[in-house]
Formats: C-alpha cells, structure tokens, sequence
C-alpha cells in the first residue's frame, strides 16, 4: 500500500511542490474513476501523473509511453520514470515504454491520458480549419487512441487554446516560449474527436492553484479564455 508521503517524496519539479500537483490532479481527473482500470498515459514525460495513478487510484495496471526523442520531450527523460518504478517497487502496476504514441500497438485499455503532448504529434496545428492534410493527421490520431480503447472507454485531454488572452497580458509568462503554430484551436480538437468516433461529453477548465479559493467562480466557462487556456477534454469512445 502507498500514502500520499511516499509519493511527496519522489516529486520534485523544482518551484512546484506536490500539494500544487494533487489540486491539479483532482482537477483533472474528477470525472475519472480508475479503480480496477488499466490505464495509458502518451506524452508522459517524467511520469508523475503515472506515477500518482498507479501509486493511490487503486488502478489495476498503467501503461506510460514517450517518444523522447527531443521533440516535447527530453531525450532520455524516461529514465527518471523507470528509476522511481524501480525505487518503489511498482514494476507489477507501472511499466514505462520508449513508443510512437501514434503507431503504439497494445490489448485495449480502460483508460487513456493526454496531458499537454497531443500538439506536438501533428504539425501545423494552427492551420487545423485550412489544411486537410493536417485535419487528416489530427483525425487519425484519435482514430489511432480510438483502436487502444476498449468500447466504452474514456480520453481524456488536456491542451491549450491558442486563441486566450493570458498570453497577450502576460507577455513575461511561459507563454513566451510557446510555438503557437503547432496549437490547433480548441474547436479543432473538438472536430477532431468527434470525426475520430469519439463523443466529448464534458469540457473543464482548470482553475489556478493560487485562485482555487475562488473555484466555483473561475471554473465557468466564461473564464476559459484567461487561464492560459488550458483546458481539459473527456471523451467516451462511439460503438
């Protein structure tokens, strides 16, 4: 059994700390119930949201797969994963694989995560309503996760929209090191999923930790475009 301090020990994303990443994750992952579940998350990176999943969801089993390759990811950024997989012994529950998320072959999962990568799996995504090659290679990605997922699993995504106001009165953010080039607008998301089978049946935003006191006002919709526009996808695969 593993408790909270287990995995506070092990997170460490510099000016972060672990009780920012847990309100992130409720957050997240309200809608989501990952008992008994196997999970995949693509894009993973260091493995955190993985690691918290397999550690204290009660999930059955997660999958965690990076291309890592220099493209989102840093070459070899896996490593840190399979090193904490080995430290806490979870290597029954959490298996950390260097894959293609878009030529991943694997048995159906429950469950399949997206957090912030998604963009960088197909170029061009600013030009997602102009150019069908690149609505093409939007579609078949879903189509592609659509095949991983069993017939009444969830996606669920999370990805910003190009088109908020944070980056323009915030010019000093991390917005400045974004390529927005390559971020399709959150209705080309939507169009996408859906032509890929998939049916989107609630749409979040995640309200920043530091303003989580004033949730219930800043989570509706209206306030979408201010919150770096970030904003959280779930889906239902279509039979």
């Amino acid at each position: 059994m593993y408790y909270w301090d287990d995995f506070k020990k092990i997170y460490n994303t510099g000016s972060e700390n672990a009780d920012y990443f847990r309100y992130h994750f409720y957050e997240q992952f309200s809608e989501i119930d990952f008992r008994g579940k196997t999970v995949l998350e693509v894009g993973c990176g260091k493995g955190f949201v993985s690691l918290y999943i397999a550690m204290l969801t009660g999930a059955y089993h997660v999958t965690a797969i990076d291309e890592a390759v220099g493209r989102g990811s840093k070459i070899g950024i896996l490593d840190a994963l399979k090193e904490n997989i080995g430290h806490l012994g979870l290597e029954s529950h959490l298996k950390a694989i260097e894959a293609d998320a878009l030529t991943y072959q694997s048995k159906p999962f429950d469950i399949i995560i997206a957090n912030n990568c998604l963009h960088h799996f197909v170029d061009n995504g600013k030009q997602y309503w102009k150019d069908p090659i690149v609505a093409n290679g939007y579609q078949n990605m879903f189509r592609h996760f659509a095949e991983l997922l069993q017939n009444d699993g969830r996606l669920l995504i999370k990805e910003f929209d190009p088109f908020n106001i944070w980056r323009y009165i915030s010019p000093n953010s991390f917005f400045t090191n974004i390529d927005w080039s390559i971020h399709p607008p959150f209705s080309g998301w939507l169009d996408a999923i859906r032509k890929a089978t998939f049916y989107p049946f609630y749409v979040k935003t995640v309200v920043p930790y530091k303003l989580r006191a004033a949730q219930q006002i800043f989570a509706k919709g209206m306030f979408r475009p201010l919150f770096k526009g970030g904003v959280l996808i779930y889906c239902c695969k279509g039979i």
